[in-house]
């Protein structure tokens, strides 16, 4: 369970990074703010900022279709953002308060499948609707693999 909400991360943070990349190698930034520039080259942005912002940007719009502080990113920050921080950054240290305050350690130990199962159903719907956004047709990109009625993901 906990390699799968990592992968869940992951996957969202190379997607978005993805984008990012692709951007910069055929469109240039030199139009771009100094601050667009460092989002889209620098890495020091958190994911949630990177997901809120680079399509808007990769797109030249004001607006991409994912806010911090709305779901899903709002639900991905609560939910996903705080166990993945407690497997990879353990400690038997509480995240500071302004992270929630979080006893990091418990957390380690109280994933449960339906907090995974919803990591999962997040991580989709969040490349979804980027990819939607990006004018790449509805649904998940093509090297998404179908899920069958059971969830699983089906691997030709």
């Amino acid at each position: 369970m906990r390699m799968c909400l990592l992968s869940c991360f992951n996957l969202t943070e190379a997607f978005i990074n993805g984008i990012a990349w692709e951007f910069v190698q055929t469109g240039g930034v030199e139009g771009l703010s100094k601050s667009q520039q460092d989002l889209l080259t620098r890495g020091q942005a958190s994911l949630l900022d990177k997901l809120a912002k680079v399509p808007a940007i990769a797109k030249g719009r004001n607006d991409g279709p994912l806010m911090k502080d709305h779901d899903p990113l709002s639900t991905f920050r609560d939910l996903v953002k705080p166990f993945r921080d407690s497997i990879v950054h353990a400690s038997p240290f509480s995240a500071p308060e302004r992270f929630g305050g979080y006893d990091k350690l418990q957390r380690v130990y109280e994933l449960e499948m339906p907090t995974v199962t919803s990591a999962v159903a997040l991580t989709l719907r969040i490349i979804g609707t980027i990819h939607e956004f990006m004018g790449n047709g509805v649904g998940l990109p093509a090297w998404m693999p179908s899920r069958g009625s059971d969830g699983r993901f089906i691997m030709e």
